[in-house]
């Protein structure tokens, strides 16, 4: 069997900069920006004490074998799986061009899947077809496109009184009870329902915490005649202005109502009373009936990205 040209490994310190300028050049100039955020941030935390280099155990990089046209050990290529609490991973790619990408994917999924990560996504448009055979290959699969939304933040009337609809802040909500009326928004869902039961639900709100700053009185159980009805999740990203709708969901019985559009005038008070300047969300593009709520209060598009996910469902023990 012939052995393969290039050799995979996690990328030692010295040369993660230049891994990262490997994948950045790889990316769409928002992405790229994005990746950009993201280093930062990590930097930033580390300084603070709050990450450790561990997050880099997920840089791969792609080393030639050494041949006639390369020297042994010159870098052909890089993927990062960055990850999150709540075992989630983001798939930074190699470059679609990358005469490794393949091996660099397949490599990608191994360490997620040995480091215990239900979710790893791949958030990009997939610019070729040969990209598209090497996800597939890899064992990624086309789990939603996203619609990226975002409206100015303006406070409004106490409108949702007049509609039965109460917001219970979850200061003093339990998290069993949390737990419970998450799961029963997930009924017949059309917000990325391939999703439903890859993680359980302690691993889903650890995730929705570890995003921007968290606060419990930002988070909102929607009550209606003594019933949780659904549940409202929103945070903060101080440094941009934004906040964001992490989650909100209904359960099936309390649908049709225009209880949704409801709670999105409900969370653009919110935003517009915390100081902020807009409130983004992203929907699964198949959800029709969440972006007509979004869209009939004051919602504009502005991205769209296809999501790629490796699902690694009972892989291991919870």
């Amino acid at each position: 069997m012939t052995a393969s040209p290039w050799l995979i490994d996690v990328c030692p310190p010295h040369e993660r900069a230049t891994a990262l300028q490997a994948i950045g050049a790889g990316l769409p100039a928002e992405m790229r920006q994005g990746l950009a955020d993201a280093v930062s941030g990590i930097v930033r935390s580390r300084d603070s004490g709050k990450a450790s280099d561990a997050i880099w155990d997920g840089l791969l990089v792609a080393r030639s074998r050494g041949g006639d046209t390369q020297p042994a050990g010159t870098l052909l290529g890089a993927t990062w799986v960055q990850t999150f609490p709540g075992r989630t991973a983001l798939v930074w790619p190699p470059a679609y061009d990358c005469a490794a990408g393949l091996a660099l994917l397949q490599a990608a999924a191994q360490w997620a899947r040995g480091n215990q990560v239900r979710v790893a996504q791949w958030l990009d448009e997939v610019q070729n077809s040969l990209q598209a055979v090497m996800l597939h290959q890899a064992g990624f699969r086309h789990l939603a496109d996203l619609v990226y939304l975002a409206a100015p933040a303006v406070a409004s009337s106490n409108a949702h009184l007049l509609q039965g609809l109460d917001f219970e802040a979850c200061v003093d909500v339990d998290e069993g009870r949390l737990q419970e009326a998450i799961q029963a928004t997930y009924r017949e869902t059309l917000d990325c329902p391939e999703l439903d039961g890859v993680r359980p639900l302690h691993e889903v709100l650890q995730g929705y915490r570890a995003q921007g700053h968290y606060r419990p009185d930002r988070w909102f159980v929607l009550r209606s005649g003594g019933v949780d009805a659904g549940v409202l999740l929103l945070t903060e990203y101080p440094s941009t202005g934004n906040w964001e709708l992490l989650y909100v969901g209904l359960r099936p019985e309390f649908r049709g109502r225009r209880w949704g559009a409801v709670a999105c005038e409900f969370a653009l008070d919110c935003a517009a009373r915390g100081g902020a300047e807009r409130l983004v969300v992203a929907v699964d593009a198949a959800n029709s009936p969440a972006i007509s709520a979004y869209v009939a209060t004051g919602f504009q598009e502005w991205d769209r990205r296809s999501v790629y996910a490796l699902l690694n469902v009972d892989s291991f023990s919870t």
